[in-house]
């Protein structure tokens, strides 16, 4: 499905997803991982902006994602124990929104020196031969506004209740970093 969304060939396809998606989008000022050091710091997180009023994602197609089978973490790990209320919150238990932090951490810190932002964004960065040449050669110093350059993680942000319950996920997600090197 998402094939017929991207077609064969991935530029138009993007630029069409792109083209979809709305200006008012949420397009964060900071990644997850600059979020704890600041936080660690004790410094104050930069505003940002969500307006409700852009509406569900843009490219759901009668209430279908036509990515599912390919879409991005923060998708993935979007759960909620009721229906969404209107304007899109989810119900998310507190250790799972711990989990998917930890996770969104690890993550972007495997991906330096890549780049963060909304899917939107980042598409259609990829969506240029020169940068995708650039990001897989990983020559990449800077990014352009609206994407965010990834930073490495200075300490894990668990919450004190949830740091015993979280420790054998984090042994396995060790363990398996450990097999990759």
């Amino acid at each position: 499905m998402a094939e017929q969304l991207i077609g064969k060939d991935p530029s138009a396809g993007i630029d069409a997803m792109v083209s979809t998606t709305p200006p008012n989008r949420f397009q964060p000022a900071i990644t997850i991982n600059q979020m704890v050091m600041l936080c660690a710091r004790g410094d104050e997180l930069p505003p940002e902006s969500n307006d409700p009023d852009a509406g569900p994602c843009a490219w759901l197609q009668d209430n279908t994602c036509p990515l599912y089978p390919v879409r991005p973490f923060a998708c993935r790990a979007m759960v909620s124990t009721s229906p969404c209320r209107p304007g899109g919150q989810a119900c998310m238990p507190p250790f799972i929104l711990s989990l998917n932090n930890v996770m969104m951490q690890y993550l972007e810190a495997l991906d330096r020196p890549g780049a963060s932002g909304n899917l939107a964004d980042v598409l259609a960065f990829l969506s240029r031969a020169d940068n995708r040449n650039g990001y897989r050669a990983q020559q990449l110093q800077t990014f352009e506004q609206p994407l965010i350059a990834n930073h490495a993680f200075p300490v894990l942000m668990v919450p004190p209740e949830h740091r015993q319950p979280i420790q054998p996920f984090l042994q396995k997600v060790q363990a398996v970093l450990k097999e990759g090197k």
